[in-house]
């Protein structure tokens, strides 16, 4: 049987940032998780929580970046108001923002549901946009494709630039009177 060993010499440089001679450090997430769970609050209601199977933290790059399928939920008033699904989403430490990407599944506790693959989270607007083609359905199953997204957080109020789809409502005609 073979043995192999690699060595990897690491040390700190006089403020304290890791050093390494294979140089995989610098790429190396500072902290891991596995299956938990991240809620952020607002003196002490829930502004959004976010359920993950891995998560990686790279303090350099300011960034976390959550994968193997991730959920989030977004609160008003202490109350669920809607929740996004994904493969994966990026946490820019920065300014709060969260991309989402991969196979994006919405859905409002008013009933609309968006798909797209990609969609950003705006923490100081509050907002969600995506410049991908999107489909929502409403709560009376109407269908809008589109490219671009904008709504606030509960789906209340959105738009859909471009768009293009299909309606499950009666729409009344009329005639103008002949002369």
């Amino acid at each position: 049987m073979f043995m192999f060993l690699v060595a990897s010499v690491s040390s700190c440089d006089s403020e304290g940032k890791l050093n390494s001679s294979s140089g995989a450090a610098s790429t190396a997430p500072d902290q891991v998780g596995f299956d938990a769970t991240l809620t952020v609050t607002n003196r002490g209601e829930p502004t959004y929580r976010i359920r993950y199977k891995r998560m990686e933290r790279y303090s350099s790059r300011q960034e976390v970046i959550f994968l193997g399928g991730v959920e989030m939920e977004f609160f008003e008033q202490g109350q669920r108001s809607s929740t996004v699904l994904t493969k994966e989403a990026r946490l820019n430490e920065r300014n709060n923002d969260i991309e989402f990407k991969g196979d994006v599944r919405a859905h409002s506790e008013g009933g609309i549901e968006l798909y797209s693959e990609s969609l950003l989270w705006h923490d100081s607007r509050g907002e969600l946009t995506s410049d991908a083609f999107v489909t929502v359905i409403t709560a009376d199953r109407d269908t809008i494709n589109g490219t671009g997204f904008e709504s606030e957080k509960s789906f209340r109020a959105w738009s859909v630039r471009e768009p293009s789809g299909v309606s499950q409502q009666k729409i009344k005609t009329s005639r103008p009177a002949s002369r």
